[in-house]
């Protein structure tokens, strides 16, 4: 079982004044027009719509919608409280489990630095660390041999926006 790993689009700076909650911080104008660039390359490596599970933050969310346009059709959303900025990822994995058990394909998940580089750690090698660093708007896969547990996966990848759109991927 595959599981493909988004970090979101570059997003404005932290400022409270602009932003109070930090949930709330977009994508740059930049941001968005690099995720625009890099969903088709994604939706075509990843193979067919999938659930796209996605933090509530809205440069996530923003960069999962641009990611589940590129589909066709479009990919569902789902929000996941597991997935906000700064949660563990261990309850990212346990949350994984009974999709796979019950057969079906796992999300892409479209999430935040350190929680989707923690849930590469705790996949390839059992413990929540930082193995790899995904690059905003950057992407990784993980296969598994059957449902997620710790330490039973392989990584390939990360990919930068770059190596994306320079054909680094295979399907």
């Amino acid at each position: 079982m595959e599981l493909w790993l988004v970090r979101h689009g570059p997003a404005e700076e932290i400022d409270p004044r602009r932003w109070p909650r930090d949930d709330d911080r977009p994508l740059t104008g930049a941001g968005a027009a690099l995720v625009r660039r890099v969903a088709p390359v994604l939706a075509r490596a990843i193979g067919g719509p999938r659930v796209i599970a996605t933090s509530p933050a809205a440069r996530a969310r923003a960069t999962a919608e641009l990611l589940a346009a590129a589909f066709d059709p479009p990919a569902p959303i789902e929000g996941w409280a597991e997935l906000a900025p700064g949660a563990p990822a261990p309850p990212v994995l346990h949350r994984l489990i009974p999709r796979a058990h019950a057969g079906r394909l796992l999300p892409v998940v479209v999430g935040h630095a350190p929680t989707i580089h923690e849930l590469v750690g705790l996949a390839v090698a059992g413990e929540p660390v930082e193995l790899v660093r995904i690059p905003r708007g950057g992407a990784g896969r993980l296969e598994f041999p059957a449902v997620p547990r710790p330490r039973s996966a392989t990584l390939a990848g990360p990919w930068s926006p770059e190596e994306i759109l320079a054909g680094a991927i295979r399907a």
